[in-house]
């Protein structure tokens, strides 16, 4: 509410505000969004365009270390203190949302994954979730989640397909794979990707 009063003010002591929290801008970022978003408006206000790009610039830097830390924690196995940092994000934007759905993928927890995925805001799903969320089913087995989450996905890419062709060929529904490309060939050139992960779960299949 004091970030609003001012920008509809816009007098000396109203400026005053501004320039305060403008010189404690680290403790602004531990506030929520709508806080920030609230200081932003003050910014344009005012027309201090220059500090209102330098608040929206560190406002993405902060939302790229949250999703590096949540990745990280879930390369090493620490999916919990990923899980603790998600939480913590008042408003998490696709790239937290995707990090978060790749850390328990990671770590075979594919439930949690597509229980998180069902979660998720449908307009804001892009490639990068779609194959990692394909991934986290195909690494815990969840065949028919992943058929499902394939068989709404609009744009089908060449990558989403390979994620989809690998999901299959490791549960050794080789023709339904092969299926799969063949249908995706109908309408684009041969996926050397989709080929590769496709043989390589093949022969892993005979080595076991």
């Amino acid at each position: 509410m004091l970030f609003n009063a001012c920008a509809q003010l816009r007098n000396e002591r109203a400026l005053k505000i501004k320039n305060s929290f403008l010189n404690q801008m680290s403790k602004l970022f531990n506030s929520t969004n709508h806080v920030v978003n609230s200081f932003l408006n003050i910014l344009i206000k005012f027309r201090d365009i220059s500090s209102a790009e330098n608040v929206f610039v560190q406002m993405k830097t902060k939302e790229i270390i949250t999703c590096g830390i949540i990745m990280q924690e879930g390369k090493v196995g620490y999916v919990g203190k990923a899980l603790n940092i998600f939480d913590h994000v008042e408003k998490p934007n696709i790239m937290i949302y995707t990090a978060m759905i790749n850390s328990f993928g990671l770590n075979g927890m594919g439930h949690e994954a597509v229980d998180l995925y069902r979660r998720m805001p449908i307009d804001i799903h892009d490639e990068v979730t779609y194959i990692c969320i394909l991934n986290a089913c195909s690494h815990s087995g969840l065949i028919d989640k992943a058929h499902s989450i394939y068989n709404n996905i609009k744009v089908k890419t060449e990558r989403i397909t390979t994620a989809m062709v690998d999901c299959m060929s490791r549960m050794f529904m080789f023709d339904e794979a092969q299926q799969l490309i063949d249908n995706f060939e109908l309408s684009h050139p041969p996926g050397f990707a989709m080929y590769s992960k496709y043989f390589d779960n093949c022969f892993g299949s005979y080595n076991k």
